[in-house]
């Protein structure tokens, strides 16, 4: 690779509410390319005419920075695999499952890992007919396809739930109800460093706890847009046999995801049982600044700059492993 000719598109903004963050990432991203020696880096805005404009520039890689809808969800990564063009992160299946925070949940489950208890899904109409009293409050509300947690709430009493349920659908087709995980919140970060063809190790970062400082209690949108509104610790200050407990099953679950390149999961530690709760799993994370963003930090703690995170995210993009029928012949 000869990264003085090697074009590598930013795929950014989009038009998701997240769209701000996503710009301001591929720019964070395009700068980082360009110290690291890709010369010919440039962005391109993930909207109705992209696949004319991919064709047009012919990038020889794309390095994805879109949130949400067309960005995390699937589609842009099949897009790219139509046209043959490598990309960063995690395939079409990691990133269709993970957008979806229900499936997401029961996945999670379904790995023999711990997830909250899902007490409905679904759109208005199925949230009309639903029997409320399976609801255990306080509960958690969220916009099953968004980022950031647009449109997550926690409801503390019953007549909370109507309104924080019409905020959701705001953001959302569909919304998901699931138990509150009263406990610890912690961050996990996992990238992938290429060692060679079809070989990657998989780094865990420096895990982040998250407090939150007077009434607030979750990461909602208000909250990650004021980070005086909570503090993070980097590493977290728990116990070594817990660290390594979670680190082993957010491997796991990397894994059994299909995930690649980068992830960082959500993770509350219940404070009945003390076991780990995996809540989401974002699979491009933002990279707005060091206050504000996780990932950025947790590179930082592990003297990993920006730059050697774009060239590593290019190198497993560009040795993506393919599922081929004469492996299994």
């Amino acid at each position: 690779m000869n990264k003085n000719k090697f074009k590598v598109a930013v795929l950014c903004g989009g038009f998701e509410p997240e769209s701000y963050a996503s710009n301001l990432t591929g720019w964070n991203v395009l700068k980082a390319l360009k110290n690291a020696g890709f010369v010919k880096s440039f962005k391109l805005n993930v909207d109705k005419d992209i696949v004319k404009n991919l064709q047009i520039n012919k990038p020889d890689f794309a390095f994805l920075t879109t949130f949400c809808k067309w960005g995390e969800d699937g589609v842009i990564q099949g897009l790219l695999e139509t046209l043959n063009i490598p990309y960063s992160g995690s395939g079409v299946e990691a990133s269709s499952l993970c957008k979806n925070k229900f499936l997401f949940n029961r996945f999670v489950c379904g790995c023999g890992l711990y997830s909250p208890e899902n007490y409905f899904y679904g759109n208005r109409f199925d949230y009309v007919k639903c029997d409320k009293k399976i609801i255990k409050i306080p509960c958690i509300v969220k916009a099953v396809y968004q980022g950031y947690s647009l449109g997550t709430s926690l409801v503390k009493n019953i007549k909370q739930l109507n309104q924080a349920c019409n905020v959701a659908f705001k953001f959302s087709t569909k919304i998901t109800i699931e138990e509150y995980i009263v406990g610890r919140e912690f961050t996990v970060g996992i990238i992938d460093i290429y060692k060679s063809k079809n070989h990657f190790e998989k780094l865990v970062l420096p895990l982040i706890e998250i407090k939150f400082r007077g009434a607030h209690a979750i990461q909602s949108s208000l909250v990650k847009d004021n980070p005086d509104l909570m503090k993070e610790i980097i590493p977290a200050k728990i116990l070594s046999n817990e660290v390594n407990k979670l680190k082993k099953q957010s491997l796991i679950l990397y894994e059994k995801l299909g995930c690649l390149g980068v992830a960082r999961f959500d993770v509350r530690q219940f404070r009945k049982n003390k076991e780990f709760y995996f809540l989401e799993n974002n699979t491009c994370p933002g990279i707005l600044n060091y206050k504000q963003s996780d990932l950025p930090k947790q590179l930082k703690s592990f003297n990993i700059s920006l730059e050697m995170y774009v060239e590593q995210m290019i190198k497993v993009g560009i040795n993506r492993p393919e599922n081929k029928l004469e492996q299994y012949l």
